[in-house]
């Protein structure tokens, strides 16, 4: 962006199974809320150590 500014883009992948797995049953919204919160989780960890 400029001198002192950077961005940073993510891309996610994930195996539906193996989400399946780890959050349980069918898919459902409360599955895809959990799973965008765990991963607004690991960015927020991630830009706190980047910002270091």
């Amino acid at each position: 962006m400029d001198a002192g500014h950077t961005r940073v883009q993510v891309r996610l992948d994930y195996d539906p199974d193996a989400v399946r797995e780890t959050f349980g049953g069918p898919k459902v919204f409360a599955q895809s809320d959990a799973i965008a919160q765990t991963v607004r989780d690991d960015l927020e960890r991630l830009k706190g150590l980047v910002e270091r």
